[in-house]
Parts: structure tokens; sequence; C-alpha cells
């Protein structure tokens, strides 16, 4: 029964996300928009770039489906356990927070919090490997997509923040930082995440090319340019090696099936 309500609760959580992030209802009246942020942040990124939160909706939605087949019950009620509904209302919270203007403070509570909780989920969800198509799609993709969305708007928020990080040197720092964590997970971390990495290369992109029109911007679109194609360099030598790996695999084994004599 308890697991029943914990599944429940999702639904109703996920419900709640999409009916304040969708509708419109958290600002009816000041309409704020990622258009103006970009005017006040060098790190802010495109506007295309928020795009990716459709794909975490979409595939949150196949989560919460998916929770009720037999083979995610226990990645549900052992990994991530209540974390989506806390994770879901500090969500809904932040959006309502976000369309006041004028909490800036309060924004980036609510994002560490998010992101602690989420964070939390992560690495739970590492002592449960994925071993379908649908675990992927359905567990691990959406909440990697997840945690690492909010890590970036955490940074990109705090930054906006303070008026000192809205400088240019102070901003490229913030994008090496960006940078040197896609690299770490995909080079470095016992997991080699590419969704961690190839999402904070969407990221990085969108920053580039949110600043490639005034000159003064140039330093910021080679920065998180640089930064991009490191992280995105390390993604191709993941997949290069782990193609090897496969080819060399497939070979020894067509080698011992192969006959004997000619």
């Amino acid at each position: 029964m308890t697991h029943l309500i914990l599944k429940i609760s999702n639904v109703l959580a996920y419900a709640l996300v999409l009916f304040i992030t969708l509708t419109g209802i958290a600002d009816p009246e000041n309409n704020r928009s990622h258009e103006d942020e970009s005017e006040e942040s060098l790190l802010y990124p495109a506007v295309w770039t928020f795009k990716i939160w459709y794909l975490i909706y979409g595939l949150l939605g196949g989560f919460v489906l998916y929770q009720f087949f037999p083979p995610a019950n226990s990645v549900t009620v052992e990994a991530i356990k209540w974390y989506h509904v806390i994770a879901s209302i500090l969500l809904s919270s932040f959006v309502v927070v976000w369309h006041q203007r004028d909490f800036g403070t309060a924004e980036i509570v609510i994002l560490l919090l998010l992101l602690i909780t989420l964070a939390r989920t992560y690495r739970n969800l590492g002592l449960y490997p994925a071993s379908t198509i649908y675990d992927r799609l359905f567990i691990h993709y959406p909440f990697t997509i997840y945690v690492t969305c909010v890590g970036f708007a955490t940074v990109i928020n705090i930054c906006a923040l303070i008026p000192l990080m809205n400088d240019i040197l102070p901003s490229i720092f913030a994008i090496a930082f960006i940078g040197i964590i896609g690299f770490y997970f995909i080079d470095h971390h016992y997991r080699k995440d590419a969704v961690i990495s190839s999402t904070l290369v969407w990221g990085l992109a969108g920053i580039a090319l949110n600043n490639h029109d005034e000159p003064e911007e140039k330093p910021i679109l080679i920065a998180a340019t640089v930064a991009g194609g490191v992280v995105f360099g390390g993604i191709l030598k993941f997949w290069i090696n782990r193609m090897h790996s496969w080819w060399r695999l497939r070979s020894a084994s067509l080698d011992e099936r192969a006959p004997l004599l000619p």
C-alpha cells in the first residue's frame, strides 16, 4: 500500500509541475521571459536552450507511467523514493518565485535544495544500473538530464545574482568550471556519463550563440566554444573507445567460433 501511495504521489507531483510550468499560472501578469534575463547576464544561454525542458518533462512522463510496471518497482521504491515528489514541489516553487522577479536569493536557495535532492537521486540510481532500454529512457535519462540542467541553472543564476560575476573574466571562469565538470563526468567519473556531458555541451552552445553579436562579447563566445569543444572531444573519445572495445569482443567471439581446420 505504501508503494502505491508513493507512485500515485509521483503522478500528482508530475501533474503539479506541468500545471505550474506549462500553463503560465505562475505569472499571468508579469510575463517574465528568458529574453529579459539574457540581457542581464553574459552567462545566460540562448532562449532555445530551454527547450530541453520539454525533453525532461516528456521523459519524466514516461517515468510516472513506467514506475507501475514490475521492472521499475525496485528502483522507484528503493532509489528514487520520495525524491521525485520533493523535487517537483521545489521546481514548482522555483518557477513561481522566478516569475516574481524580486526574490533572487530565494531562487538560489530553492535551486540548491533542488540540486541536492536530484543529486541524491542520481547517486542512488548508480546502484541500479539500467538493464533495458526502458530503464535508460524512463529512469536514468530523465533524472540525469534533470540534475544536470538544474546544476547548470544554479551556476548561471548565482553568477547573475552577483554583479561582479557579470564581468568578462569572472564569466570566463564560470564557463571553465562548467567545462571541467562536463569533462570530469565523461572522462574521470566512474559512470562515464555521456548524458551529463552532452547536456552541458548543449548549455555551453547556448551561451556561445547568445554572445556572438557584440564585439565585447567575443571572449565569452570563445570561452564557451572552447569549453564545449573540450567536453565534446571527451564524449567522442568515450564512444570511440566503446566502439573499439565492442569490435574487439566481436572479433574475439568470431575467432572462437572459427573452424579449427581450413
